[in-house]
């Protein structure tokens, strides 16, 4: 990436405006992919590249973001999509020479007829606005007892999975920053066939034993990976004491587009630092007969469908 490109990708960063999550991701990903070209090609194409650029971000930062109910309107616009299914209802921002947050809190919309989802709906806004409320509130008080003698940093982003006819997942990502700096998901799930907000557990039946299968797989692609040098993880006596054995029952979780199970870590969770917040996919005859009954259907099914 070119110093042309970097400055773009940081003013994208830096934008004030009301950008969905999912179109910031898009444009900060597309120019990271830009290739290298020669001095003359890039003067000739700055501007150019600048005012479409500008002119795609004021349609994605204007429209949808006028008003929830906009919002929840354009929803049924085929090229749109589930983007207008979640919107950035407040962006807090902050940033001097010591101390950057960049706070995005969404709010997940649905049709004021669908009482079926209501509730799950209500309760993850609830939950996403005391979640980056705390933060902005803790960001705050450390900015001010540390001055000018330290920094800080904290970005809270989101972006929608998954949003098909059976299952919504929203992941929001918080970064928190203070000479080193950690990260950790949290993902909201929706099982909008019953409205019901979803947990690892809920997919399995009872005293099933899908905890030791799905750990004893991750375990076993952790000792690969760390045999060929991809990565190291705190098994086997790399960290005594504390060693990752099981997954939680509430652990992070989403859907990969085959219909597999994706398990994520936070960082430092299994790992150190350097190798990010781990995931891992499963596949679906590991934990397949752990499954309940529907969600074993909805799983061949969403199989047969990539297939």
């Amino acid at each position: 990436m070119n110093s042309f490109d970097r400055k773009v990708r940081r003013a994208a960063r830096l934008e004030t405006g009301t950008m969905p999550s999912a179109v910031r991701t898009m444009v900060l990903q597309t120019l990271a992919a830009l290739p290298e070209k020669p001095a003359v090609c890039r003067r000739r194409r700055a501007s150019r590249i600048l005012a479409a650029l500008a002119a795609v971000l004021a349609l994605f930062i204007a429209v949808p973001n006028l008003s929830v109910q906009a919002a929840a309107a354009m929803r049924e616009m085929p090229v749109i999509g589930g983007l207008i299914d979640v919107v950035l209802v407040r962006n807090y921002l902050h940033r001097d020479g010591n101390h950057y947050a960049d706070i995005q809190i969404p709010q997940i919309v649905v049709d004021a007829q669908d009482t079926t989802l209501k509730n799950a709906v209500q309760e993850i806004n609830v939950d996403v606005e005391a979640i980056t409320s705390r933060l902005i509130q803790e960001f705050e008080a450390g900015a001010a007892a540390i001055g000018e003698e330290g920094h800080t940093e904290v970005d809270v982003y989101y972006q929608t999975i998954t949003d098909s006819d059976t299952w919504f997942t929203l992941e929001v990502l918080i970064y928190y920053g203070s000479g080193s700096g950690s990260s950790q998901y949290k993902y909201y799930h929706i099982d909008k066939e019953t409205g019901r907000l979803m947990q690892l557990s809920d997919l399995f039946q009872e005293n099933s034993g899908y905890v030791q299968a799905i750990s004893t797989h991750i375990q076993e692609q952790m000792r690969k990976q760390t045999a060929a040098g991809e990565a190291v993880y705190w098994i086997d006596g790399e960290m005594p004491g504390n060693e990752f054995h099981w997954i939680r029952e509430d652990a992070n979780f989403f859907f990969a587009d085959n219909g597999n199970l994706v398990i994520r870590f936070d960082e430092y969770e299994v790992a150190p630092g350097a190798y990010g917040c781990p995931q891992f996919e499963i596949p679906r005859e590991v934990y397949e007969d752990c499954l309940r009954e529907d969600y074993r259907e909805r799983n061949a099914q969403k199989e047969d469908s990539v297939k």
